[in-house]
């Protein structure tokens, strides 16, 4: 019996292990909803401030995320947070940050308990992650689990989201687009500080509901046993 977590891990199953294979579809999840971390942080209206917490590697696409705040005209201070897994790739990106206008402030963090990555998120505007591909995204799960949008391409599960009011996940052929979702954040802070944020609390309060996986997977364990 195989676990996939979604229809193309499905399909590649069936497609190596034939279509006689029994494959158990249940959805990945992380843990649950973390409102109770206070997000009503006062935030300076005049400087964005944007995370990326993930691993230093060319599937996370940091170099991507750095082109993009090169053409940005708001000012923003921009995290990075975990391990470096491919140095020779986090040399390439050290290369773009020393190249970033003086609107864009790019600091490394270092590496984070996991106990501590939801107070870190919480801090921030907005969450940028355009990766090349996820097969769930733990990072983006969490960091909507204490209501920060996120900015994401459109190569994970996480579909759909602007009409959520959760964020972006858009096409890492489309740069524009990727700027005029910080601008939008921007300017929605300025107008009125963490409006986006109360709605993504909303929808999580109301959405994140993992109960239904939880029980798929107890049901799958016990058959096995």
């Amino acid at each position: 019996i195989f676990h996939s977590t979604n229809e193309k891990e499905t399909m590649y199953l069936k497609n190596f292990f034939g279509p006689t294979a029994k494959i158990v579809q249940i959805s990945n999840f992380s843990d649950r909803a973390n409102l109770d971390y206070d997000s009503n942080i006062i935030r300076d209206p005049d400087i964005l401030n944007v995370v990326f917490l993930s691993r230093i590697a060319k599937m996370k696409n940091l170099h991507y995320a750095l082109e993009i705040l090169k053409d940005s005209r708001i000012n923003i201070n921009f995290d990075i947070y975990g391990p470096i897994s491919d140095k020779q790739y986090w040399k390439k990106c050290q290369v773009f940050i020393s190249n970033l206008p003086k609107n864009i402030n790019a600091k490394y963090r270092g590496v984070i308990e996991q106990k501590l990555v939801y107070k870190i998120l919480v801090k921030y505007d907005l969450f940028f992650l355009p990766t090349l591909g996820e097969n769930f995204g733990h990072a983006i799960a969490e960091s909507l689990s204490v209501g920060t949008p996120v900015l994401i391409s459109n190569k994970t599960p996480w579909k759909n989201l602007q009409p959520k009011g959760l964020g972006w996940d858009i096409s890492l052929n489309n740069n524009e687009e990727f700027n005029k979702a910080l601008e939008k954040v921007f300017k929605s802070n300025k107008r009125r500080p963490n409006q986006m944020r109360e709605k993504v609390r909303a929808y999580v309060k109301k959405n994140f509901n993992y109960e239904d996986e939880i029980n798929h997977y107890r049901d799958l364990f016990n058959k096995l046993i």
